[in-house]
């Protein structure tokens, strides 16, 4: 499932631990257990992605108006702080161990710039955004690439070493593009097909990107693509895809609502039939569905394991599992909750 804009306006009163600089401790000291769903402050979120120790890394800004930051939520009393960008962003966010990645549209032309390394073959459209990856104790970050980067569209490989996202080259189409994260030239994947691609589906090893892309000569059915060393391998079609942890298996969409579960060639089953968003959990052994109020969690046949009714304010939006498993986030059309599994 793809990583969309949850532009969610959260229903928790702001903390005083919003304090600039006083981010969460990574479980520093033990805590009271937190209620069973937290909702977040009066302001919109974008991005929600978990970074080590239960902590929730998240874009957010007050009001429409106001400059976009970058939050941390940590478990605990009014544990909810504002880190070290101030900077105006795009609404895209890839979060791992220590380190996140965001675009940022670059600054004036009077003012000095970083300079990204080049692209090495299909050279993207000129632009003015730059994708940035920054240490979470940092104040600044390094730039790795700029040029016309579609938002939503960053994701970080499974070891960490190299993102995937979305740029726009000079034939104006959009490609998969791929950078290492310690620097490097940018490389811009031709798919030899009339593709362009739409999203990013994830990674399903650390040298496969599956994209889903619709046909630039006129038929708006999306395709699912796994790119990789051995080429361009075309899957069966499938709607809001989410790949499994081991990267194996996908979750689809199947019509209105319900989940399907699918080998990456099309081999499956219906889990769900009434499910409107869903996640795997890390270990890829269970699955989190919401249906409407209630999250589920289930197993991998369909049996319903954990019910938590009326957790979500109306219907709940994308999903996302802590690593270690013990929290999930969610959005809601009145917030971006974070609820206590275990």
């Amino acid at each position: 499932m793809r990583h969309r804009l949850a532009a969610l306006a959260i229903a928790l009163a702001a903390s005083p631990a919003l304090a600039k600089g006083h981010l969460p401790a990574p479980h520093a000291a033990p805590h009271a257990a937190p209620p069973a769903v937290v909702r977040m402050a009066s302001f919109l979120a974008y991005e929600p992605g978990w970074m080590p120790n239960d902590r929730l890394a998240f874009f957010g800004n007050t009001t429409a108006d106001d400059p976009v930051q970058l939050y941390v939520w940590a478990p605990g009393p009014n544990h909810l702080a504002r880190a070290t960008v101030q900077a105006a962003v795009r609404h895209s966010l890839a979060v791992w161990n220590e380190t996140f990645a965001y675009v940022q549209p670059g600054p004036d032309s009077n003012e000095s710039t970083p300079d990204p390394a080049p692209s090495d073959q299909n050279l993207p459209a000129p632009g003015s955004d730059y994708l940035v990856v920054q240490q979470l104790h940092e104040t600044a970050g390094r730039a790795l690439f700029q040029g016309q980067i579609k938002p939503e569209s960053l994701h970080i490989s499974p070891d960490g070493k190299r993102i995937a996202f979305i740029a726009q080259a000079l034939d104006q189409t959009m490609h998969l593009a791929l950078v290492d994260v310690t620097g490097g030239p940018t490389h811009l994947v031709d798919l030899h097909l009339p593709y362009a691609v739409q999203s990013i589906v994830g990674w399903n090893s650390n040298r496969s990107v599956i994209v889903s892309t619709v046909d630039t000569e006129g038929d708006p059915t999306e395709r699912l693509l796994m790119v990789g060393a051995t080429g361009v391998i075309p899957l069966p079609d499938g709607k809001e895809p989410a790949i499994s942890p081991d990267g194996k298996w996908l979750l689809v969409k199947a019509g209105a609502a319900g989940v399907y579960m699918r080998t990456l060639y099309g081999a499956g089953r219906l889990l769900d039939p009434t499910a409107t968003a869903y996640a795997w959990a890390p270990d890829g052994k269970h699955v989190f569905l919401a249906q409407n109020r209630d999250i589920e969690e289930i197993d991998l046949i369909g049996h319903v394991l954990h019910r938590w009714k009326n957790v979500a304010s109306l219907s709940a939006g994308q999903l996302e599992v802590s690593p270690d498993g013990r929290y999930l986030a969610f959005g809601a059309d009145f917030g971006l909750s974070v609820l206590r599994l275990r």
